[in-house]
């Protein structure tokens, strides 16, 4: 069982993007208090972390309000702070009433649900939204598939990761880190970012031809250049005395015939 570390915590409505969406969208809904989140990772393989972000609503000063707390994953402590916040943003629709008419199209998730529902467009008379709708419907899906991609792929990069952690601790093969911990685990906009770079020269060197009947087939039909041909002696000799070898030679020996 992985062990989950506690990296980051913010209270303000700091991090721009769906955090900065979801706290306009409680500030709508009569919340005073501004969302917490709670960020920690943990290694699913020898060099690939994941973050996992808790955001905390505090509940309103109504009578049985109560506290709500979202969950979201991501690659990075960004990500999987805006996919925490949107998760939140699709519950408070479903839960208040009163959003419905702020944000008519957004999709709403019930709580203890998976599957996100949309208000139908077809009887919107403004044809700028409604296309806004069905783009919005459209996003939400896309999104939702690339996650799911996303986190199937991590999952098969982490089992190959344990499967050559052998080869990396010979030497065989160097260790590349795939989404490490940052020095500065603070989203920042205007951050840089960290990038393993990697020339052909080292990447060819990674892994060892493998000699196989193609490729020695293929060895055979290479064009190979003719060895140069040896002269004998009595060639090389009549070869130097017909060739000069330089022109006051060649003009001396002109003027002895004469």
């Amino acid at each position: 069982m992985a062990e989950w570390v506690v990296c980051h915590w913010t209270s303000d409505a700091g991090p721009t993007g769906l955090p900065r969406d979801l706290w306009n969208m409680l500030q709508r809904a009569h919340y005073h208090h501004p969302p917490k989140y709670t960020v920690a990772h943990t290694n699913i393989g020898p060099a690939s972390v994941e973050y996992c972000a808790r955001v905390l609503i505090l509940a309103r000063a109504y009578v049985g309000s109560r506290p709500l707390e979202f969950t979201g994953y991501g690659s990075y402590l960004h990500r999987a702070i805006n996919d925490a916040a949107y998760i939140a943003m699709a519950h408070m629709l479903h839960l208040h009433v009163e959003l419905a008419t702020q944000y008519p199209y957004h999709p709403a998730r019930p709580l203890g649900e998976e599957v996100h529902l949309y208000l139908s467009a077809e009887r919107e008379p403004n044809h700028v939204l409604r296309n806004l709708a069905e783009y919005v419907r459209s996003s939400d899906r896309y999104h939702r598939v690339i996650g799911l991609e996303l986190r199937q792929a991590r999952g098969r990069i982490a089992h190959l990761e344990h499967l050559i952690e052998p080869y990396v601790r010979m030497g065989q093969i160097p260790r590349i880190e795939l989404h490490a911990l940052p020095a500065n685990p603070v989203p920042r906009s205007a951050a840089p970012t960290r990038a393993t770079r990697m020339t052909a020269a080292k990447y060819r060197g990674l892994f060892k031809p493998v000699q196989s009947e193609s490729s020695r087939s293929a060895q055979r039909r290479r064009v190979i250049a003719p060895a140069p041909t040896r002269r004998s002696t009595a060639d090389e000799e009549d070869y130097e005395s017909s060739v000069p070898t330089s022109p006051e030679d060649g003009d001396l020996q002109e003027l002895t015939q004469e």
